[in-house]
């Protein structure tokens, strides 16, 4: 999927009358909201915390010593190490604010298979909380 920037360019290089170009960017689908952000935040707090009180861990390998060390679930962990790269493959993008609502539950479900069979835990992911 195209960020707006990406179509702003590709109108500006196929020279598109502006009236045009900004229809096609209005039809844009929606990013997400502050209220998608905070349950975005939620929803990888919510892992953690489950992970955590399955006494699973994180396992970091230092750079120096190169032993592994165990480390407690976090929400940035979640962000970072899983969220980010399932992102990345399915949307080629870093940024979680680029997502539209679907992407979003697509990752959502994708995470849910993930950890369901693995773990046998599933997320709902918070709408209005």
């Amino acid at each position: 999927m195209f960020s707006y920037t990406d179509i702003l360019k590709a109108c500006e290089y196929a020279q598109l009358p502006e009236k045009l170009a900004n229809e096609l960017l209005a039809n844009l689908p929606a990013k997400r909201s502050s209220k998608q952000n905070s349950s975005l935040h939620l929803f990888f707090k919510k892992i953690a915390d489950a992970l955590n009180e399955q006494g699973q861990t994180w396992n970091y390998q230092h750079l120096i010593t190169k032993q592994l060390i165990e480390v407690p679930f976090s929400l940035e962990l979640i962000k970072e190490y899983i969220w980010k790269p399932i992102q990345k493959t399915l949307f080629g993008t870093d940024s979680t604010t680029k997502l539209t609502t679907k992407e979003i539950n697509e990752i959502v479900d994708v995470i849910n298979l993930h950890f369901s069979k693995n773990f046998e835990l599933t997320f709902e992911f918070p709408h209005n909380e």
